[in-house]
Parts: C-alpha cells; sequence; structure tokens
C-alpha cells in the first residue's frame, strides 16, 4: 500500500468518525431542547397560581420613538411587560400560543376568587387608562417650570406618546430624554445602552412604578447594560438582579436631575 492510499484510507476513516460524532451530537443538542423547552412549557403552564394577573417579560423601544425631533436610536429604552389574567388554565395556554415565547420568569398577583380577580385586572386597566392622561399633565408642567412659559410648551409638543406603553411608568424616561436633548442636544444618543422605568411628579422628582423585577428582567433581555430605577426600587431591582444572574448595572435616582448627571458620565 502506498502513502497515497493509506493516507486516503485514514481521512476516510476519520471523517466518518466525525460525521458518526456530529450527528451524535446533533441528535442529542435536539433531544436537549426538546426537554428543556417541555420542561419550562411545562413550568409555566402548572405552577402560575389560577386567579391571578400574571406579568412576564416584554420588551424595551428607544426614546426616540417618543420624541418628534430625534431620528436616530438614543440609546435610551423605555420598559415594559406583559400581562394577562389566568382564570383557568386554557389561559395561560392561550397566553403562551400568542406569544410563541418560552417565558422563564413571571409574577403573580393572586386574588382570593374569580371575581375579585376580574375586578382586579379592569381596575388594573383603568388605574393605567386614567395614569397615561396624568402623565401628559405632569410632562406639560414639568417642563415650563423647568425651561419657561415660551421653551417648555415647545418642549413638549416635541413628544410622541406611544401605544405601545399605557401608563406613567415611562414618565420619568421621557423627561429625562427632553432634558438631554434641551441643554445638550448634539449629544442625545448614549455610549451604552440604559434602560429606565419610573413615574414622576411635577418637580422632577421619581416616584415608584409596578413589575420592577420583572422589567430588570426584560432589560437584561434586551441586553441594556445600565437600568435606572426611582431609588425606592433600588434594592429590589438589585435583587432581581442577584436572583437572576443579570449582567447589567442597577442606579436608583431621586429625580430626573440626578437621572442626568449619570447621562452625563457616560457620554
Amino acid at each position: 500500500m502506498n502513502v497515497g492510499e493509506s493516507l486516503k484510507k485514514f481521512f476516510t476513516k476519520l471523517f466518518d468518525i466525525i460525521t458518526k460524532d456530529t450527528k451524535s451530537i446533533i441528535i442529542t443538542g435536539i433531544l436537549f431542547l426538546f426537554l428543556y423547552t417541555v420542561f419550562m412549557i411545562g413550568t409555566f403552564y402548572f405552577t402560575i397560581p389560577l386567579n391571578s394577573i400574571v406579568s412576564v417579560p416584554g420588551k424595551t423601544h428607544d426614546l426616540s420613538e417618543e420624541i418628534e425631533s430625534i431620528s436616530d436610536n438614543t440609546n435610551l429604552h423605555i420598559v415594559s411587560v406583559k400581562s394577562f389574567y389566568a382564570e383557568n388554565r386554557s389561559d395561560i395556554f392561550r397566553f403562551m400560543w400568542r406569544q410563541k415565547e418560552i417565558f422563564e420568569s413571571y409574577h403573580a398577583s393572586i386574588f382570593g376568587s374569580q371575581e375579585e380577580a376580574r375586578e382586579g385586572y379592569i381596575e388594573r386597566g383603568t388605574i393605567s387608562i386614567e395614569a397615561d392622561v396624568e402623565k401628559e399633565g405632569v410632562l406639560k408642567t414639568y417642563l415650563v417650570n423647568e425651561y419657561g412659559e415660551e421653551k417648555g410648551p415647545s418642549l413638549y409638543e416635541d413628544i410622541v406618546f406611544s401605544e405601545d406603553t399605557v401608563g406613567n411608568s415611562d414618565t420619568l424616561a421621557i423627561a429625562l430624554m427632553i432634558k438631554q436633548l434641551a441643554e445638550n442636544r448634539n449629544q442625545s444618543t448614549l455610549n451604552k445602552n440604559v434602560a429606565i422605568t419610573g413615574n414622576m411628579d411635577k418637580q422632577g422628582n421619581a416616584l415608584p412604578v409596578g413589575s420592577v423585577p420583572i422589567k430588570a428582567i426584560t432589560a437584561a433581555k434586551n441586553d441594556a447594560d445600565y437600568f435606572i430605577v426611582p431609588q425606592e426600587h433600588y434594592k429590589e431591582a438589585v435583587n432581581a438582579k442577584e436572583e437572576n444572574n443579570l449582567s447589567l448595572e442597577i442606579i436608583g435616582v431621586e429625580s430626573v436631575g440626578e437621572a442626568y448627571e449619570f447621562l452625563q458620565d457616560l457620554q
């Protein structure tokens, strides 16, 4: 047998081994993925308590979608969550089917009966709509207080309120981006991805919001480097980070001004 035939035989045998191992790896990987999917769906389906309002990680969207004069991404993101009412197991299945997504984390607000849960879900929706209306007045007053009767209203007119976010948990973010533009217009794009949640009052003080742990998971899932929250939620957000091994830094702030100073340090 010459060297050429020996090498051919060797590489043919090596190819057969690699091919066999590769097939085994692929089959094992597919089986693992299938079992993991079944396990996660089963865990989500069977562990969620009934008669509850369930919140799961949602998405983030850039503040450029909220400010008319901004065309480029700012890297400052509003965080939202998805919620549904779980009266029975079929509600959970329908939600999973619509979302086409596996959720590893959730928060459930449990009620004593179906009637209480339904009333709670309706009440939460009503409160969100009312908060959405209140948000507009807060922002308008804050901008007038901050920049005067002439400049404040023109800044307010630059806001485009997104239909994706109902409620007031994006109030702090919108005020922060407007302040960023008003005082530092040429540096509206951040060097890092920053997610933010929080309500605020007419003086610019940060106020609490709901679902902060789930929002922290959402921020990390969408590649945020930092997550800004009202100082009142700082420990809660840090606990969520540690419990879920999230790779983002939590920043607690007392006001829009404090959040603005933090952004300047990122420029």
